[in-house]
């Protein structure tokens, strides 16, 4: 029996420098509290569905390891609900989150985004 990995893919991951530049420069914005989703339609044929990247503001939390969870629960809420999603753009999604948060709020706004 073999164990199924619930990692992202290469593809599920924006690591393109090109992509990422256009993001900032050309993207679209809004908020789907308690996160803040920038986005970029595009033409082309992308192997997945979404490539995206999460940050977390150092400012609202100091301790890396707080960043890195916020990290973590936004990519696993982004996987519970992109399984039921059609094809969809290139996505930043930006924690505006102040204190933790639970689970369920943030599969709330990532169906929102």
């Amino acid at each position: 029996m073999t164990m199924r990995r619930y990692t992202l893919s290469k593809e599920e991951r924006l690591s393109w420098k090109r992509y990422i530049d256009l993001l900032f420069t050309q993207g679209q914005s809004f908020v789907a509290f308690p996160l803040r989703v920038i986005y970029l339609p595009l033409e082309e044929k992308m192997p997945a569905r979404a490539s995206f990247f999460v940050s977390v503001p150092k400012k609202k939390f100091k301790r890396a390891v707080k960043r890195n969870l916020v990290k973590r629960q936004v990519r696993e809420a982004y996987r519970d609900v992109i399984l039921l999603r059609r094809r969809c753009p290139i996505l930043r999604l930006i924690s505006s989150m102040t204190r933790l948060a639970p689970a369920r709020s943030l599969c709330a706004a990532i169906r929102v985004a």
